[in-house]
């Protein structure tokens, strides 16, 4: 039995019992020491927010890239630094005669008073002499077209026919009458595109409030454009629809240079669709050589396909920046909901209590300046030139496509907890610079578009002066093209066979870097080979290859 000395009334010690510490004792002073232990932590982890009058972080460049102009709290207003970003007057401003041609009126709303008052213009009326939009659309239904064979289409494949088909005039009378009542608005967004700026207003008192429904119209007026070329090009009119192409082409540059993720995407489809409508002009066969000769000075007149760098990622830098700031003053950002924006109407999100816990135990500043550190050296990783850029693109992009991956993940919440309030600070904004970095692998399939492009052109002119297509890309310099373009992807020659394909096979890689043989992926742009030549050039080659023929046996109707 353990005992303790003790001493008696003589001083002489004695023995006593030493007393047993039970399960109580043990569970107190445990309580005792984790409630110290969790105050140690809210004092090392936790800070009180600024209150509103304040800035939520210090203004400077290293947390808020842009340090003016300023909120009435003392915030960066990052929409209106971008506003003040543009040197466009309204007459050299291509959006705002486009705006002219289209009318105001976006996903069926008005703008308000300081779109108009940013573009230094008086405001549209809703309802004017405008664009009219086309009459069939992808999803409509029922039979409305009977060609002259039988044929019954409906009316989305009629739309399909009219949009990426050169068709003859009164083949599809719908779509003549759309043409001729529509001719000189493209006439007026033709004439638009040639002006030298592009400036489409930010409206909103944060980043990403912006209504960017304007830019997605732009889809619709290259369409539009489209469909005239092939309107154009059916009729024989070359040089009209060389003219609509070209223009589908400036409009997408003017788009893709405005910065923003959903523009740059916008900017995307549109030069998709400009490049598979001029490959329709280069192979229909009706192109002379001064048509060809033409065409290659318009492209190498336009604006250069914009890279993926410091201008591109300035936009999404002070998105990711206004964002971040938002969700550590407020709580998660009220994606449905803006008190400022009518569209929006009021907001619906109301932080919790853990949620402002969580936010406090973060460093906001620091989240700021790792996201400035992080566009950093996006940008210098992305000022590479030459032939190795294709590969650093792809480094750089797998690197923060698994960056984004991420997310979301155990390993990285648990991580995220466990750290300390400076590293889960700097985790926090590596994370969000890789979830808002643009997809700029972009860059790369448009300048293969652009590479094959030029290509053929070039070997069309060498095949009307010789009368075949030469042996080899090389006998194309110097009379047709000043040097051979590389494939972008991989930094090697385009892949070239005289003797194969229609009329000949002429090729990038790709995405994959792979070589397919020519064989593309119509429901994939990062797959298969960029074919310069379209598969489909016929109205007839579209309904042999996309309509069902009935045909009769023994008086048996069968598809």
């Amino acid at each position: 039995m353990n005992q303790c000395k003790s001493s008696d009334e003589n001083g002489q010690p004695v023995s006593k019992p030493k007393k047993k510490r039970g399960v109580w004792w043990v569970i107190k002073w445990g309580a005792i020491f984790t409630l110290l232990l969790v105050i140690t932590l809210v004092l090392i982890n936790f800070r009180v927010p600024p209150g509103k009058g304040n800035p939520f972080v210090r203004v400077s460049p290293q947390t808020t890239y842009a340090t003016s102009p300023l909120k009435p709290n003392g915030d960066v207003d990052y929409v209106a630094y971008l506003n003040q970003q543009h040197a466009v007057t309204p007459g050299n401003n291509a959006f705002v005669e486009l705006l002219k041609v289209k009318g105001p009126v976006a996903t069926g709303r008005i703008p308000p008073a300081e779109f108009f008052q940013l573009l230094g213009i008086n405001p549209l009326p809703a309802v004017g002499d405008y664009l009219v939009e086309f009459p069939w659309t992808r999803k409509s239904s029922g039979t409305s077209v009977l060609l002259d064979d039988g044929t019954a289409l409906d009316s989305e494949q009629a739309y399909t026919i009219t949009q990426t088909i050169p068709f003859p005039p009164g083949q599809f009378p719908e779509a003549d009458a759309w043409f001729e009542e529509n001719e000189r608005h493209i006439h007026a967004i033709q004439m638009a595109v040639r002006k030298p700026g592009y400036y489409m207003p930010y409206v909103g008192n944060s980043m990403y409030r912006v209504d960017l429904s304007h830019a997605e119209d732009m889809r619709s007026i290259a369409r539009s454009l489209e469909r005239s070329s092939m309107a154009r090009l059916g009729r024989g009119d070359i040089a009209g629809a060389i003219d609509a192409q070209v223009a589908i082409l400036r409009l997408a540059r003017h788009v893709s240079h405005s910065g923003s993720v959903k523009e740059q995407a916008v900017g995307f489809v549109l030069e998709r669709i400009g490049y598979l409508s001029l490959a329709q002009t280069i192979f229909s066969g009706k192109c002379s050589a001064a048509d060809l000769a033409r065409l290659a000075n318009e492209l190498k007149a336009l604006p250069a396909i914009p890279k993926a760098g410091a201008s591109l990622l300035q936009t999404e830098r002070v998105l990711a920046l206004d964002a971040v700031i938002q969700i550590g003053r407020d709580g998660p950002i009220p994606w449905n909901g803006d008190p400022t924006n009518p569209v929006l109407g009021p907001p619906q999100v109301d932080p919790t209590i853990i949620d402002k816990l969580m936010r406090s135990s973060i460093d906001w500043e620091t989240v700021c300046v790792t996201l400035n550190e992080e566009f950093d050296r996006m940008e210098a990783t992305l000022a590479t030139e030459g032939v190795g850029r294709a590969a650093i693109i792809q480094q750089f992009e797998a690197e923060m496509r698994n960056l984004e991956r991420s997310v979301g993940t155990s390993s990285t919440m648990f991580r995220a907890a466990a750290a300390g309030r400076g590293s889960r600070s700097k985790m926090i904004g590596t994370i969000i610079s890789a979830l808002v970095t643009p997809a700029i692998r972009l860059e790369l399939l448009l300048s293969a578009h652009d590479a094959i492009t030029h290509v053929a052109i070039a070997l069309q002119r060498y095949h009307l002066d010789h009368g075949n297509y030469p042996e080899d890309l090389d006998q194309l310099v110097p009379d047709y093209l000043s040097a051979i373009p590389l494939d972008p992807f991989t930094g090697n020659p385009l892949i070239y066979k005289p003797n194969t394909g229609d009329p000949f096979l002429l090729y990038s890689l790709g995405n994959n870097r792979i070589d397919d043989g020519g064989l593309e992926n119509d429901g994939n742009y990062w797959q298969g080979d960029l074919l310069a030549a379209p598969k489909i050039r016929t109205v007839g080659q579209w309904i042999e290859a996309n309509v069902e023929k009935e045909t009769t046996t023994n008086g048996i109707q069968s598809k």
